[in-house]
């Protein structure tokens, strides 16, 4: 969920796209690097400007196990 307040409207749509798009097949060991979206999802959710169910699939690239666990 996105507070429409905050984020505008064209944004809003590029960041949902994001969040369920899915990941497809997951390597373990290959992080990659996150784009600017992907980071500014991250730090929402960590400030709670944006609220979701269950965690985007692309923090599985992004991130390591032990990160996503913080």
């Amino acid at each position: 969920m996105y507070n429409p307040a905050k984020f505008a409207t064209e944004k809003i749509t590029r960041l949902r796209s994001l969040c369920i798009a899915s990941s497809g097949v997951a390597h373990r060991h290959h992080i990659r690097d996150g784009t600017d979206d992907d980071w500014s999802i991250i730090v929402r959710l960590v400030e709670g400007t944006i609220a979701c169910r269950r965690m985007p699939s692309f923090l599985t690239q992004v991130l390591m196990s032990e990160e996503r666990l913080r």
